[in-house]
């Protein structure tokens, strides 16, 4: 089960191109089997001459490594934060628990969703949102409810039971320099993924999401 350019990978969690093919060829019809989806890649020839990249990470998962350039190298990982925001909100929450956008919430940075004050969305729509658009209002909501010190607290101890000892976030949105990791964290972090939480792989690579049942909006 091989992995492409773990940060190309990651980076199609937000809609950009995966390397060689889409995501949406390796999923199953459920989500219960996402990993062992994956098809292996044969007969694949690297050449470190071609790839311009600083940080680069190739390994098949649980498996070895076939190619690394500069992986240990620590470095911000901006919206990459809201995989974890995603995680530890599934972890809390319940799928249709509800969230009352607030006015602190509408000073964050970014107006994905245009959410309006006193408006009320679930957990899962503002996972969609957050993992489509990159939602940093989403990502705020998400974490507020329990505090965002003590969400964020979760967050730095999630990474450390997935083993990503590198890895450290001061934020849930991903704005902070601070937020870090390198690639092989990020490797640990795609592996857990797909193994625990499909669903958050899914709704990842939706290309749009209907929110707000009662004033139904599409965002891209």
């Amino acid at each position: 089960l091989t992995m492409l350019l773990y940060l190309e990978f990651l980076s199609s969690l937000f809609n950009h191109n995966f390397l060689f093919a889409s995501i949406n060829n390796f999923l199953p019809p459920t989500t219960s089997s996402a990993i062992e989806s994956f098809k292996p890649i044969e007969n694949l020839k690297i050449d470190p001459q071609k790839i311009q990249a600083k940080n680069v990470l190739l390994k098949e998962i649980n498996g070895p490594t076939l190619f690394e350039k500069n992986s240990q190298e620590i470095k911000p990982i901006a919206s990459l934060t809201k995989i974890l925001t995603a995680i530890i909100a599934e972890d809390n929450y319940q799928p249709r628990e509800s969230f009352l956008v607030t006015e602190e919430a509408l000073k964050q940075e970014g107006i994905a969703g245009n959410f309006k004050k006193g408006e009320v969305f679930s957990r899962d729509e503002l996972i969609k949102l957050m993992l489509v658009a990159s939602s940093n209002r989403s990502a705020f909501l998400l974490a507020s409810k329990l505090g965002v010190e003590n969400f964020v607290a979760k967050m730095n101890q999630k990474a450390k039971e997935i083993g990503m000892a590198n890895t450290s976030f001061v934020d849930p949105i991903g704005l902070a320099k601070n937020n870090q990791s390198n690639l092989n964290d990020l490797a640990l972090l795609a592996g857990y993924l797909l193994k625990n939480y499909p669903e958050i792989l899914r709704f990842s690579i939706l290309t749009k999401v209907v929110i707000n049942k009662n004033h139904p909006r599409l965002v891209y």
